[in-house]
């Protein structure tokens, strides 16, 4: 999917994180249903007033998935612009790499399941190339 730019230029852009959750070089994705779409990404979601970004990291993925065992938190330099047109609201996503070893999810009610999936299958099961460019690029830059 392509952002429309000037549509992003019109929106108030506000901080948030997306987590690439690491367990035995599988990576946690979520599927959430719009209409008819399955929609998989990553655990994502806005910085709080007050809040660092490994905070927010920390509390979204356990609001997202019920996982508070971390064993390493990478804050990365990678960032990613995701525009929500319908609610004429830009995003600007700091990308954290977060290791844990737990492997069970407890889904909050906008998703419906949830994968752990190695490289390949994670960039074939991604829905936005939102999601697929920065994860390429963390990967490369972080783990590989």
């Amino acid at each position: 999917m392509k952002l429309n730019s000037e549509k992003i230029e019109e929106t108030p852009i506000r901080s948030g994180v997306m987590i690439i959750a690491i367990n035995n070089n599988k990576f946690l994705v979520l599927k959430r249903l719009e209409g008819t779409k399955e929609i998989w990404e990553f655990p994502k979601g806005g910085i709080k007033e007050n809040e660092t970004v490994e905070q927010c990291a920390k509390r979204e993925l356990e609001e997202e998935t019920g996982i508070k065992c971390i064993s390493k938190i990478i804050i990365t330099e990678i960032k990613s612009l995701f525009g929500f047109y319908d609610e004429k609201r830009t995003r600007e996503y700091v990308i954290v790499l977060i290791y844990t070893k737990e492997d069970s999810v407890l889904l909050e009610p906008e998703f419906s399941e949830y994968a752990w999936l190695n490289y390949e299958e994670t960039m074939k099961k991604l829905y936005w190339e939102d999601n697929k460019r920065p994860f390429e690029q963390a990967i490369n830059k972080y783990i590989r």
